[in-house]
């Protein structure tokens, strides 16, 4: 990643120590980024540093005028982890993302662990209310191959793709 111009890293600095950090790509060729990762320490957790880290990643010049996509573990199902995963889910909605509604998403299998169920959120200054499944076709195309280094005719993109309505709303 370090090496790929299109990743962009940025670190929260508090006297001297990383106590927060978020990884993006901003997909070349693409109106889209995703973000990879983002983590604050736990003890700092809700006291404004991870908006604050949120904010920042968003304004920087790489990612500010794109929509940056957003890959959570669903909190739709039973699963040891979906309070978790509703808290985190509610942490991006209050900082302006909405998820894809419709869109089962499927991340790919990147280890011996298969993926949990997840959703797909997405963040701009100035979403719509809806995305064109053909916008959100080229963006699962370029996560799969830029991220993940797949083919874009991977068959799960079609699988997520093939009942969904030509518009689908921000939720």
């Amino acid at each position: 990643m370090i090496q790929r111009p299109e990743y962009i890293f940025l670190g929260a600095l508090l006297e001297g120590s990383l106590v927060g950090f978020v990884i993006m790509i901003a997909f070349k060729n693409s109106d889209a980024g995703l973000l990879e990762y983002f983590a604050v320490e736990h003890e700092l957790r809700g006291q404004g540093l991870g908006q604050l880290i949120f904010n920042a990643a968003t304004r920087f010049s790489q990612i500010a005028d794109r929509f940056l996509l957003i890959e959570v573990e669903s909190d739709k199902l039973p699963s040891p982890h979906q309070q978790i995963s509703a808290r985190r889910k509610n942490l991006y909605r209050r900082l302006g993302c909405k998820e894809i509604e419709c869109l089962n998403y499927v991340m790919p299998q990147v280890s011996e662990a298969v993926p949990p169920p997840m959703d797909l959120m997405v963040y701009k200054s100035a979403l719509p209310e809806s995305i064109k499944k053909s916008a959100v076709e080229d963006w699962l195309k370029d996560c799969y191959v830029q991220v993940y280094d797949r083919s874009a005719t991977d068959e799960p993109i079609e699988a997520m793709l093939k009942n969904l309505p030509d518009n689908l709303q921000l939720i």
